[in-house]
């Protein structure tokens, strides 16, 4: 018969100054952290990662680890409900590799040292009514072919870069979400096969830009 999966439920923890990641699932495990604090570890604050891992993150905050608030890689599963990630050395959170998948709801990422959310190599996330804001980077960065995100009712505002940024191939489809008082510019697709979907009561305080063969569609 097939092992039975294993699991870790956190609650109401404060995991802090370890030489790794606060807590760290891989093997296709189950984690689930809920109202904790994950602060001041020298790798991730959270962390998934290979196909079939699962991380669950609800009222939970990551604040200054020295790498990624939240990482999920190689095929990991991510949920994070009212989370926040805040002045982490890289980025909020990243979503890694084909098959890495994510749904970020009612979330914020900010004050991070990259971006607030970054999907590369093949990761697809969805998320609604969140905030990527005053990170030192971009707000949401998308890159690699078959990267996604799709955004409702989102805010991206007050990074340093761009708001929201797709790039070498990637694509990103916002709907409902405002993008205002970002450093350089409001939004961005660029590279060949990159694709930028604004639609349904996007609100920019500046108007996108498209280059190096990137394609811009409003709808």
């Amino acid at each position: 018969s097939p092992l039975p999966r294993s699991s870790l439920t956190l609650l109401r923890c404060d995991i802090s100054t370890n030489a790794g990641h606060g807590a760290f699932v891989a093997g296709g495990g189950f984690l689930a952290v809920s109202d904790s604090v994950l602060y001041n570890n020298l790798g991730c604050g959270l962390e998934a990662e290979g196909t079939g891992s699962v991380l669950l993150a609800v009222g939970t905050r990551l604040i200054r680890n020295d790498a990624q608030g939240v990482r999920a890689a190689l095929g990991a599963g991510l949920v994070m409900t009212r989370c926040c990630a805040m002045g982490n050395s890289r980025d909020g959170v990243a979503v890694e590799g084909a098959g890495s998948r994510a749904h970020l709801t009612r979330c914020e990422s900010r004050e991070n040292r990259e971006s607030g959310l970054c999907v590369t190599g093949g990761g697809a996330v969805e998320l609604s009514y969140s905030r990527l804001a005053a990170n030192q980077h971009d707000g949401l960065a998308v890159g690699g072919t078959d990267s996604l995100a799709v955004a409702h009712s989102c805010v991206f505002n007050g990074n340093v870069a761009k708001g929201a940024v797709v790039c070498m191939g990637g694509s990103a489809e916002l709907s409902e979400c405002a993008v205002h008082c970002n450093g350089s510019k409001s939004a961005q697709v660029s590279d060949e096969e990159s694709r930028l979907v604004l639609s349904r009561g996007c609100s920019l305080d500046r108007q996108p830009v498209a280059a190096s063969g990137g394609a811009l569609v409003h709808l």
